[in-house]
């Protein structure tokens, strides 16, 4: 009987058919600088580089290997809006030569505008409140009265939220300004807003000028004239109770705001004096209200009687 086979060595294949898995993640939900983000494959791979990563809405550099399956990038936005990475299909490998699956899409919205803050208002006389409102380019979050730089200006009662906001100034000279210096709010994304323009009223030094006309050198008894007040600028808070009159009572008060006029009726046979003591305030409050240097003054004085001739 011839001698039997011996047993077979056996020899086996381990199969890998899975494709390499891959995910990102470190991407922010809100992005306001550059950040890494970390990519991780399932397993060991080989062949990835920096151009396979798809990157919308910024860009990518810096890709580090950690290990054989992980990976970090540095991600930098560049537009404002969706900014998303993804690993495409085969761009890796594993140890079989399988190429990696696709990666889902990681995404965040980048936030790159500071907010812009305006301070707008119509400023008042030194003692007299006024309302400054403070405008946002998008909605904030944190103002308050002590962020705001001033010079002989007392501000109180902040209100609003969002994009704008009131409060009310108080100034104690005419040389006086506000500003927000900037990061002193936030955005809904954490930016810090930019610095606000300086709303400011700076004195000129120039007082209106006034002068006074439309009085007789002479008048006759009954007479009525007209009387002009004109100022060389604008001015608020001219009245006729400004006005100092001997001999005479003025009426008809009308006009501005640079030209004034009035009517003068002398009381008797005096003289006629007219008068202002005091310069009122310019409306563009470029400058002081203050005693004129030389008081504007007009007089006109009756006609002698005449003398009766002896027959």
């Amino acid at each position: 009987m011839p001698d039997g086979n011996t047993a077979a060595q056996r020899f086996s294949i381990e199969s890998d058919l899975t494709r390499p898995g891959v995910t990102i993640s470190g991407v922010p939900s809100v992005i306001t600088a550059l950040f890494t983000a970390t990519i991780t494959f399932s397993e060991d791979v080989t062949g990835f580089e920096l151009a396979d990563i798809t990157v919308t809405g910024g860009t990518s550099s810096d890709l580090t290997s950690v290990s054989g399956r992980s990976y970090t990038i540095v991600v930098t936005p560049v537009a404002e809006g969706t900014l998303s990475l993804s690993v495409p299909a085969n761009v890796a490998e594993d140890a079989s030569g399988n190429g990696n699956a696709p990666s889902p899409i990681s995404s965040g919205s980048s936030d790159l505008t500071d907010p812009d803050v305006t301070l707008t208002g119509t400023a008042a006389f030194p003692g007299t409140p006024y309302a400054l409102t403070v405008t946002f380019s998008e909605a904030v979050t944190g103002l308050a009265l002590a962020d705001f730089v001033t010079t002989n200006v007392m501000l109180s009662d902040l209100s609003g939220s969002g994009t704008t906001f009131t409060v009310q100034a108080l100034a104690s000279d005419f040389d006086q300004s506000v500003q927000l210096p900037a990061n002193t709010v936030a955005d809904a994304s954490g930016r810090g807003n930019t610095a606000s323009n300086t709303f400011s009223v700076t004195p000129d030094a120039s007082a209106p000028v006034l002068s006074i006309t439309g009085m007789p050198d002479q008048f006759q008894a009954g007479a009525v004239f007209d009387v002009t007040f004109a100022f060389s600028e604008d001015v608020t808070g001219f009245d006729a109770t400004d006005v100092a009159v001997t001999h005479g009572t003025l009426g008809g008060f009308s006009g501005g705001p640079s030209v004034f006029f009035a009517t003068m009726r002398p009381d008797g046979d005096n003289d006629v004096t007219v008068s202002v003591a005091e310069v009122p305030r310019p409306t563009s409050l470029a400058c002081h209200r203050w005693p004129h240097p030389q008081e504007p003054q007009s007089t006109a004085r009756p006609l002698p009687a005449k003398r009766s001739q002896a027959s």
